[in-house]
């Protein structure tokens, strides 16, 4: 049996399109480009400092208690205030490696270690 041309395109595109053109889901404290890229309980994404575009999946907070385990293995992430007003969970770090590709440890936020833009 001769499969047609046009039935190899029709499979290309349905294999193209489960695969590839969704953007995979983002847990807490990774990078997105909007809260639909954010699958933890209560996440949006939020653009986390004045100076930088980059945005991660978070959600508000009062204390670091009520931030979910970071990325380094902390029970709790680190409580600190964004650009756009309200405090937001960022992830507790240690080293630049904890963190997100082109995030760093940032040592001198008052409230902890966490994980910022460049």
């Amino acid at each position: 049996m001769r499969i047609s041309s046009l039935a190899i395109v029709l499979l290309v595109v349905v294999v193209g399109a489960i695969s590839g053109c969704k953007p995979l889901a983002k847990d807490t404290y990774q990078t997105c480009f909007g809260s639909a890229d954010c699958t933890g309980a209560g996440d949006s994404c939020v653009q986390v400092m004045s100076t930088s575009s980059d945005r991660m999946c978070t959600h508000s907070c009062v204390a670091g208690t009520d931030c979910p385990t970071s990325r380094d293995g902390t029970a709790f992430g680190v409580c600190l205030p964004v650009s756009s007003g309200g405090t937001f969970c960022y992830s507790h770090c240690s080293f630049n490696s904890d963190c997100p590709s082109g995030w760093i440890c940032n040592t001198g936020t008052t409230r902890g270690a966490a994980c910022t833009p460049r």
